[in-house]
């Protein structure tokens, strides 16, 4: 299979989108769904996704991730791609607020909008709703 090197080469072909866990929380779906569409492409095989996905954070979430492993010597080999989503959207994408936005998707009401306008707010919280 493919080395770890050739890989990351490949990636950085991709120019993805760096993630610094500044800004609205739902940037952080965005930003995952947006490597998931790479990884697919390239197939990306699983082992590897982590190693990419840490190249792209900066700043404050680049500084969280290294402290974050830095209390747990020894364990990061052991990320899965699952556990990096997972970690990601705990700290940058909290339930409380995707709890809150599913509230405000439940009581979604046109009211005044346009029908544009309503279906962009409806397409902006369906997400916080996975379940209906």
């Amino acid at each position: 299979g493919p080395t770890q090197a050739t890989v990351v080469a490949q990636f950085r072909d991709y120019h993805a989108e760096k993630f610094s866990g500044q800004g609205d929380p739902r940037i952080v779906d965005e930003w995952i769904q947006g490597l998931e569409f790479i990884f697919e492409v390239m197939e990306c095989p699983d082992r590897y996704r982590v190693v990419c996905a840490q190249l792209q954070l900066t700043g404050d979430a680049r500084l969280w991730w290294n402290a974050y492993w830095s209390m747990r010597p020894g364990e990061k080999a052991g990320c899965t791609w699952d556990m990096f989503k997972n970690l990601v959207r705990d700290k940058y994408y909290p339930s409380y607020y995707r709890a809150e936005m599913e509230c405000q998707f439940l009581a979604l009401q046109q009211g005044t909008r346009t029908v544009d306008e309503y279906e962009r707010e409806f397409t902006r919280l369906a997400g916080f709703a996975p379940d209906l």
